[in-house]
């Protein structure tokens, strides 16, 4: 296979009732052929490495860690190993548009002074909801990126696209957060001068799972992101 255009990177555990949707939604995607699916599993212990096998495509690496890791680590492993100069991540639970990831790609190709691009987000409350199925009508307020709407809006949201390089210029995603170190990650680089780019279409749909990692454990996330702007906050008095 040739160099791809771009890497979706996804962390899974125990992702068993998410993974046939999600594999059907990563196949469909009009850039199939064009990108590699790294999906890394921190040890699951349930059927999702054999779901996995089912799902045979060129673009799709599997990799069973030896054991559980952080989301953060797992996300790391997969920036080291992608074969790209674009990288994306991809939560099995939500969906994506067919045709916006490529279309993301194309606009980073295109417009060489981004570093991050991003999109609107639709809400979804029901579970293996397909991007198709709905309505569209709770977007997220994925903002034009300042420090100052950061500090409210986490706007690149779940499915940000960015250059691998701005990792060796700053650093990987901080595992001492669980559940915003992509929040973290970001602030640092606008803290740094990138370029956050935003296009003006729903780019895919996020799963408020009820039982997800950061959604059933709110306090946890909230005070992590609270910590993250007091880290920050200093910037807006510059």
């Amino acid at each position: 296979m040739k160099k791809p255009r771009a890497t979706i990177i996804c962390s899974i555990y125990n992702g068993e009732k998410f993974l046939h949707q999600f594999l059907q939604n990563v196949l469909n995607q009009n850039c199939i052929e064009e990108i590699e699916v790294l999906l890394i599993d921190a040890d699951s212990t349930d059927s999702t490495s054999n779901i996995i096998s089912e799902y045979r495509h060129d673009s799709i690496i599997y990799k069973k860690l030896p054991e559980r890791i952080s989301v953060t680590d797992t996300l790391n492993i997969g920036i080291n190993l992608s074969n790209s100069d674009i990288v994306s991540i991809w939560n099995v639970d939500d969906r994506r548009s067919n045709f916006s990831f490529k279309k993301q790609i194309e606009y980073m190709e295109n417009n060489p002074l981004c570093d991050i691009c991003y999109g609107y987000v639709a809400w979804s409350f029901k579970e293996n909801e397909s991007f198709e199925d709905n309505n569209l009508r709770d977007i997220y307020p994925c903002e034009i990126v300042t420090l100052e709407s950061m500090m409210i809006n986490n706007s690149p949201h779940c499915f940000p696209v960015w250059r691998k390089n701005i990792h060796i210029k700053f650093g990987y995603f901080d595992n001492n957060y669980t559940t915003a170190s992509d929040f973290e990650f970001w602030l640092r680089c606008l803290s740094n001068g990138s370029r956050f780019d935003k296009i003006y279409e729903i780019v895919g749909s996020y799963y408020y799972n009820p039982n997800g990692l950061s959604t059933n454990s709110q306090s946890s996330n909230l005070k992590e992101s609270q910590i993250i702007k007091e880290k920050y906050k200093y910037l807006l008095n510059k």
